[in-house]
């Protein structure tokens, strides 16, 4: 033994580093062991609150001023606790995921019936009419202006040439887009 405490001294003096975090190891597992011994044995009572009801946050409270023993040791504070945190209504009435119109609102797209053209216009006219009306039902939902544009019109991707409802698309510039029908050209925009 006395041979084993000689080598082992040896070897502390030698490295002091490891030396450090030996002892360190050493007093955290003494407080680790005394916290063990020194906990009382006696568990702490666990108390449920109400499945649902307006009895719950007076539950809750009442509970947490309780001590083991069952003494009330919060006295006034917790009875006015009880008595400000009985009558909450704790049930949701909206639903939290549908959109507020206020802040989202709708977009309606425009009548066709509403763009025709007067009844003293003559035929040509009542034809460019209609086909800028057909336009305008087109929704342009977003542009990109690079070397080669694109626009995304009724969740199509289209580019410069490409064809969409009978229209094709002439230019795309930023937050509009022109389309040609019939020697008519029309321009859209974002909304």
């Amino acid at each position: 033994m006395a041979n084993f405490m000689k080598r082992l001294l040896a070897e502390l003096k030698r490295d002091r580093k490891k030396t450090a975090v030996m002892a360190v190891l050493l007093l955290v597992a003494l407080v680790a062991v005394g916290r063990l011994f020194l906990r009382s044995a006696v568990p702490t009572k666990a108390a449920a609150a109400p499945a649902a009801g307006k009895a719950a946050p007076a539950a809750r409270a009442s509970s947490a001023q309780r001590s083991d023993s069952g003494e009330d040791r919060s006295g006034e504070s917790g009875r006015e606790r009880v008595k400000y945190l009985g009558p909450i209504d704790t049930t949701i009435k909206r639903d939290i995921f549908a959109a507020n119109p206020k802040y989202f609102p709708l977009v309606v797209k425009p009548d066709v019936a509403s763009h025709a053209a007067p009844s003293g216009m003559d035929d040509i006219n009542a034809e460019r009419a209609a086909i800028q009306a057909k336009a305008l039902e087109l929704a342009l939902q977003s542009t990109v202006v690079s070397a080669n544009p694109t626009a995304i019109i009724e969740g199509q991707v289209l580019h410069v040439g490409d064809w969409v409802n009978g229209f094709r698309v002439v230019e795309i510039g930023s937050r509009q887009c022109t389309l040609e029908k019939s020697g008519v050209k029309v321009t859209i925009e974002m909304k």
